[in-house]
This record gives C-alpha cells, sequence and structure tokens, in this order.
C-alpha cells in the first residue's frame, strides 16, 4: 500500500512538471528594434562600416543616407552612407533578450577619406531610450 500512495501523490507532481516543461518549450523570444548610433570625435562624418555580432538581427533602416548590409552567420556588417556629413545612426531589429556585440570597421569623412578609429565607438540602446 505504501507504494501505490507515493505514485499517487507522485502523479499529480509528475504531471505538473510536464505541464510546466510543455509551456517553456512554446515560449517566443521578444523582438525589439535596437538603435546604433557612432560616437564620434569628429563630429561630421560621411560614411561608416559597423559590425554587429549576435543572432537575431534583421532590419537594419538607416536614419539618413543609404544602408547596406551583410550577413554571414551571427555577424552583420552594416555600411551607412551619408549625402551630407553628420551623425551616423541606423536602427535594427532583433529578437532575443541579449544586446549585439558591435566594433566600428571603418569610418570616412566628407572627401571620402579614412579616418584613424582612435576614439570611435558604436553606442547601442532601445529605441526611444539612450545607448549605452
Amino acid at each position: 500500500m505504501r507504494g501505490r500512495s507515493c505514485s499517487i501523490r507522485g502523479g499529480p507532481l509528475l504531471l505538473l512538471w510536464a505541464a510546466l516543461a510543455g509551456c517553456f518549450g512554446d515560449a517566443v523570444e521578444p523582438v525589439r528594434d535596437l538603435v546604433v548610433q557612432l560616437e564620434s570625435p569628429n563630429g561630421r562624418d560621411a560614411a561608416a562600416v559597423i559590425e554587429l555580432v549576435g543572432p537575431g538581427l534583421s532590419d537594419v533602416v538607416a536614419t539618413n543616407g543609404q544602408v547596406f548590409t551583410h550577413v554571414s552567420g551571427d555577424t552583420t556588417r552594416v555600411v551607412i552612407l551619408l549625402d551630407e556629413p553628420g551623425p551616423i545612426e541606423f536602427t535594427v531589429r532583433m529578437a532575443g533578450l541579449t544586446f549585439p556585440g558591435t566594433a566600428v570597421v571603418q569610418v570616412a569623412d566628407d572627401r571620402d577619406e579614412l579616418r584613424s578609429l582612435r576614439g570611435y565607438r558604436a553606442r547601442l540602446g532601445s529605441v526611444g531610450s539612450r545607448p549605452r
């Protein structure tokens, strides 16, 4: 008898665990828009190449100018070309909870001359909040 009472008590607990496991298996990752801003010691740049590393990146949209992208695995390379020098900024859609890594690859001025990357960085934040 004692073995039966344990299995009767264990049965509902086992069903509860199975139900919870099924809930987590169907969880949907959140989708959000992130803003990427080029932090520049020069202030008025005309072009930049920025890499984002992380899964679930899509839909890159430039605030100004033209945008070109190339995706290889979890790395998204973004090229922004401005008509007039100014702040470089774009948004990217991301699925998941983590922020992607960022790297400034190249920056050019309005004469198409490459700048030293010293002092440059890509700041990342959620749309509607301050980049970090």
